[in-house]
């Protein structure tokens, strides 16, 4: 049985015609004698006796309209639940993202969110490393990438600016000039031409694992030798503090700015990349994954401590 079939045969008890019920379901009175046709045939009984005053219940059709009102009720109860649930989304959803954005911009983020969707669990696992989304590893991604995986859905949420950074103690030992005198910041900013030349001369620190395939260590590592550099690291943060520590000099994202570094460069006409939100296509209609995504492109591009380092 056909549970469409219901409102016609509650909706012909209630008028006793065809034309009535035709008017509040608002279709054609053809539509209704052939679906009130089917119903019977379905259940091997006939629920309304043709009379010419109009359509009358058969005493099988009045105690099947008893039990067909009160499953169509129970239909829009089932409707009705689910609905208020899509309002008032729950349930879990994994985000993998690199240990700075989770660190400075996750947190927060869910945190924040918290306080719109209380009765969704979010577990981040903070790593660079890749994840297959198609393998359901994590229903979310964050990740820097020009050119997303084609299977997954990404929303982008910013350009990112990339810059050759030292610190202090670092330009102090390398008495702040090159060889022939000049500031090493004016160096690499004017002259970027020959900022390969200027690489070979200091200390570099590299990337290793899954963080050399993104654009900007790619490039880094054609300019120099991986052999020339004197460390390598799989993680941004790492790398950022061993450039405190005045090991060398580290190619970093701007989210990662640290207040004891200094922006010798910012690396112009590299192909860069631009932060993702990454979900499998089978993901893009749960809710509560629309929610989240959502929440989070918003938090991250107006987020202040973004604005000052990524060009949207």
């Amino acid at each position: 049985m056909d549970w469409n079939d219901l409102p016609f045969f509650i909706t012909i008890a209630n008028h006793g015609t065809l034309a009535g019920a035709a008017r509040e379901l608002g279709v054609n009175h053809s539509t209704v004698f052939r679906r009130i046709n089917t119903f019977e045939k379905k259940l091997g009984v006939r629920v309304f006796e043709r009379l010419p005053e109009g359509y009358v219940l058969t005493e099988a059709g009045e105690e099947i309209l008893a039990h067909a009102r009160q499953a169509h009720e129970s239909i829009h109860t089932l409707e009705r639940t689910a609905a208020g649930r899509d309002f008032q989304p729950t349930g879990h959803i994994s985000i993998t993202a690199p240990q700075n954005i989770a660190t400075a911009y996750l947190a927060p983020c869910i945190a924040a969110f918290r306080h719109h969707c209380p009765g969704i669990q979010i577990e981040v696992d903070a790593s660079d490393k890749a994840y297959d989304l198609s393998r359901r590893d994590a229903d979310m991604a964050l990740r820097a990438s020009s050119q997303p995986p084609e299977y997954l859905i990404g929303r982008k949420v910013v350009d990112l600016n990339w810059y050759l950074c030292a610190s202090q103690p670092y330009l102090d030992e390398m008495g702040g000039l090159d060889g022939s005198g000049r500031s090493i910041g004016k160096v690499m900013e004017k002259e970027t031409d020959h900022l390969t030349e200027y690489l070979n001369e200091h200390r570099l620190i590299g990337a290793a694992g899954d963080l050399r395939r993104i654009p900007p260590f790619v490039w880094l590592h054609k300019q120099v030798p991986t052999a020339n550099m004197v460390s390598l690291s799989d993680s941004l943060d790492t790398i950022a503090a061993m450039a405190c520590t005045g090991l060398g000099i580290a190619f970093l994202p701007s989210d990662l700015h640290r207040p004891s570094l200094k922006r010798l460069h910012k690396v112009e006409n590299v192909d860069t990349a631009q932060l993702w939100i990454l979900t499998h296509p089978d993901l893009r209609n749960v809710v509560r994954i629309k929610t989240f995504s959502q929440f989070l492109l918003e938090y991250l591009q107006n987020h202040a401590g973004l604005a000052e380092g990524f060009s949207a």
